[in-house]
Protein backbone atom coordinates (compact mmCIF):
# COMPACT_ATOMS: atom_id res chain seq x y z
CA UNK A 1 0.00 0.00 0.00
CA UNK A 2 1.15 3.23 -0.74
CA UNK A 3 -0.28 6.36 1.30
CA UNK A 4 0.16 10.22 1.73
CA UNK A 5 -1.25 10.54 5.50
CA UNK A 6 -1.36 14.20 6.52
CA UNK A 7 2.08 15.00 4.01
CA UNK A 8 3.71 11.84 5.44
CA UNK A 9 4.12 9.72 2.41
CA UNK A 10 5.57 5.68 2.05
CA UNK A 11 4.38 2.60 1.29
CA UNK A 12 4.18 -0.74 3.77
CA UNK A 13 2.93 -4.09 3.18
CA UNK A 14 1.90 -6.93 5.97
CA UNK A 15 1.29 -10.62 5.26
CA UNK A 16 -2.23 -11.79 5.34
CA UNK A 17 -3.70 -13.76 8.13
CA UNK A 18 -4.55 -17.35 7.94
CA UNK A 19 -8.29 -16.98 9.53
CA UNK A 20 -10.04 -14.53 11.76
CA UNK A 21 -9.02 -14.60 15.81
CA UNK A 22 -11.28 -15.18 18.96
CA UNK A 23 -8.02 -12.99 20.62
CA UNK A 24 -5.11 -11.39 19.06
CA UNK A 25 -1.68 -9.35 20.34
CA UNK A 26 -0.15 -5.87 18.99
CA UNK A 27 3.26 -5.84 20.79
CA UNK A 28 3.75 -1.83 20.03
CA UNK A 29 2.07 1.01 19.37
CA UNK A 30 2.71 4.46 20.45
CA UNK A 31 0.58 7.60 20.36
CA UNK A 32 3.29 10.22 21.57
CA UNK A 33 4.29 13.27 18.92
CA UNK A 34 5.35 12.54 16.33
CA UNK A 35 3.56 8.90 15.64
CA UNK A 36 0.03 8.21 15.26
CA UNK A 37 -1.18 4.71 15.88
CA UNK A 38 -4.16 2.89 14.83
CA UNK A 39 -5.99 -0.38 15.05
CA UNK A 40 -7.73 -1.53 12.40
CA UNK A 41 -10.70 -4.42 12.75
CA UNK A 42 -12.06 -6.42 10.27
CA UNK A 43 -15.37 -8.46 10.51
CA UNK A 44 -15.90 -11.05 7.63
CA UNK A 45 -18.48 -12.66 8.85
CA UNK A 46 -22.58 -12.25 8.58
CA UNK A 47 -23.19 -10.81 12.29
CA UNK A 48 -21.79 -8.02 13.84
CA UNK A 49 -18.77 -8.77 16.21
CA UNK A 50 -18.12 -6.39 19.45
CA UNK A 51 -15.00 -6.23 20.64
CA UNK A 52 -12.47 -5.31 23.27
CA UNK A 53 -9.53 -3.64 23.00
CA UNK A 54 -7.03 -3.88 26.41
CA UNK A 55 -3.96 -1.44 26.36
CA UNK A 56 -0.92 -1.98 28.92
CA UNK A 57 1.16 0.99 28.85
CA UNK A 58 4.93 0.78 28.98
CA UNK A 59 5.15 1.27 33.11
CA UNK A 60 3.23 -1.89 32.91
CA UNK A 61 -0.31 -0.16 33.99
CA UNK A 62 -3.55 -0.94 32.18
CA UNK A 63 -5.79 1.80 30.16
CA UNK A 64 -9.42 1.77 30.63
CA UNK A 65 -10.95 -0.80 28.50
CA UNK A 66 -12.44 0.45 25.16
CA UNK A 67 -15.15 -1.50 22.59
CA UNK A 68 -16.20 -1.01 19.64
CA UNK A 69 -19.16 -2.90 17.31
CA UNK A 70 -17.70 -3.95 13.47
CA UNK A 71 -21.10 -4.33 11.35
CA UNK A 72 -21.09 -7.44 9.50
CA UNK A 73 -18.61 -7.93 5.77
CA UNK A 74 -17.11 -4.31 7.08
CA UNK A 75 -13.57 -3.22 8.53
CA UNK A 76 -13.55 -0.04 11.14
CA UNK A 77 -10.52 2.14 11.96
CA UNK A 78 -9.86 2.77 15.39
CA UNK A 79 -7.36 6.22 16.02
CA UNK A 80 -5.94 5.19 19.46
CA UNK A 81 -4.26 9.07 20.04
CA UNK A 82 -8.38 9.91 20.67
CA UNK A 83 -8.78 7.49 23.08
CA UNK A 84 -8.64 8.28 26.82
CA UNK A 85 -5.49 7.57 28.84
CA UNK A 86 -3.65 6.78 25.45
CA UNK A 87 -2.35 10.52 24.66
CA UNK A 88 1.28 10.06 24.49
CA UNK A 89 1.66 6.79 25.45
CA UNK A 90 3.55 3.42 24.49
CA UNK A 91 1.61 0.37 24.51
CA UNK A 92 0.89 -3.40 23.89
CA UNK A 93 -2.80 -4.15 23.16
CA UNK A 94 -5.31 -7.12 23.64
CA UNK A 95 -7.99 -7.20 21.04
CA UNK A 96 -10.91 -9.63 21.60
CA UNK A 97 -14.58 -10.29 21.01
CA UNK A 98 -15.78 -11.88 24.19
CA UNK A 99 -19.04 -12.55 23.19
CA UNK A 100 -18.54 -14.61 19.99
CA UNK A 101 -17.42 -14.06 16.22
CA UNK A 102 -13.70 -12.99 15.32
CA UNK A 103 -12.23 -10.22 13.66
CA UNK A 104 -8.81 -9.73 11.67
CA UNK A 105 -6.54 -7.27 13.67
CA UNK A 106 -3.78 -4.87 11.92
CA UNK A 107 -2.07 -2.26 13.71
CA UNK A 108 -1.13 1.04 11.66
CA UNK A 109 1.48 3.61 12.50
CA UNK A 110 2.32 6.83 10.89
CA UNK A 111 5.52 9.19 11.93
CA UNK A 112 7.88 11.89 11.04
CA UNK A 113 10.58 10.68 13.29
CA UNK A 114 14.10 13.11 13.49
CA UNK A 115 13.57 13.75 9.78
CA UNK A 116 12.68 10.63 8.81
CA UNK A 117 9.28 10.40 7.53
CA UNK A 118 6.41 7.18 6.34
CA UNK A 119 4.51 4.31 8.41
CA UNK A 120 4.24 1.13 8.28
CA UNK A 121 1.67 -1.64 9.39
CA UNK A 122 1.41 -5.49 10.54
CA UNK A 123 -0.58 -7.75 11.33
CA UNK A 124 -1.73 -8.99 15.00
CA UNK A 125 -0.52 -12.22 16.24
CA UNK A 126 -3.06 -14.99 17.24
CA UNK A 127 -0.77 -16.00 20.20
CA UNK A 128 1.20 -14.49 22.93
CA UNK A 129 5.02 -16.40 22.75
CA UNK A 130 8.40 -15.58 24.27
CA UNK A 131 10.44 -16.81 20.75
CA UNK A 132 9.71 -15.19 17.54
CA UNK A 133 11.66 -15.61 14.48
CA UNK A 134 12.10 -12.75 11.85
CA UNK A 135 13.45 -12.86 8.28
CA UNK A 136 15.05 -9.40 8.09
CA UNK A 137 15.82 -6.22 10.42
CA UNK A 138 17.70 -3.37 9.69
CA UNK A 139 19.60 -1.46 12.60
CA UNK A 140 21.65 1.15 10.61
CA UNK A 141 21.82 4.76 10.05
Amino acid sequence: MYFDYYGLTGGSDVAGVASPQVTSYLAEGCTASPFDTWVLLMNPAADSVRVRMQFMTADGSSVADHWEVVAPHSRKSVRLCDLPGLASASFSTTVSCPDGGSVVVERAMYFDWQGRTGGHANAAAASASTVWNFAEGYTGD
